[in-house]
């Protein structure tokens, strides 16, 4: 019983964890299931959209760093951010704070709002209706959360979407 058990769970790990190289994607219709796909080189590619032109949805986009960093821009004209996430990699907590706009704000700056994040942790933040940016959107991480006090050596990973 514990041999069934464990190749049923190894089957499922295989299907999940492994995606399916096909020349000619399948066509699905609706409410099918379909596999997960690959190109020729077994990288996966990902797209989001929106829900269609009846919902008012915009498609999204992605802002996400290939390293770790102490500030990001995440984009440099009005946008509405609808999820922040990454992972601070550094020794120390510290605030992640978000600003509006698209240039490194002085020290001492005031956020649009800011969180703290703990050493070796993950975060996520979901705002469902998203926050309207004005002039842009920058994250950075600081020592302190009430106002900007750049931490040049803090390793975060930020992921942004945003609209």
């Amino acid at each position: 019983m514990a041999l069934e058990s464990e190749s049923w769970l190894r089957t499922i790990f295989r299907f999940l964890a492994f995606a399916r190289y096909q020349a000619s994607p399948p066509t699905l219709a609706d409410n099918d299931v379909g596999e997960v796909q690959c190109d020729s080189r077994g990288a996966l590619h990902v797209r989001v959209v929106a829900e269609g032109p009846e919902t008012g949805a915009t498609r999204s986009k992605w802002s996400d760093a290939l390293r770790y960093e102490a500030r990001r821009v995440v984009t440099t004209f009005p946008a509405k951010l609808h999820m922040l996430l990454g992972f601070n990699a550094g020794a120390a907590t510290r605030f992640v704070l978000v600003f509006d706009t698209f240039v490194e704000p002085v020290a001492d700056t005031i956020p649009k709002f800011a969180f703290p994040v703990e050493s070796g942790q993950p975060f996520s933040l979901t705002l469902p209706r998203g926050r309207e940016f004005g002039l842009g959107i920058f994250v950075a991480a600081s020592t302190s959360g009430d106002k900007y006090t750049p931490d040049a050596g803090a390793q975060f990973h930020f992921v942004a979407e945003y609209t």
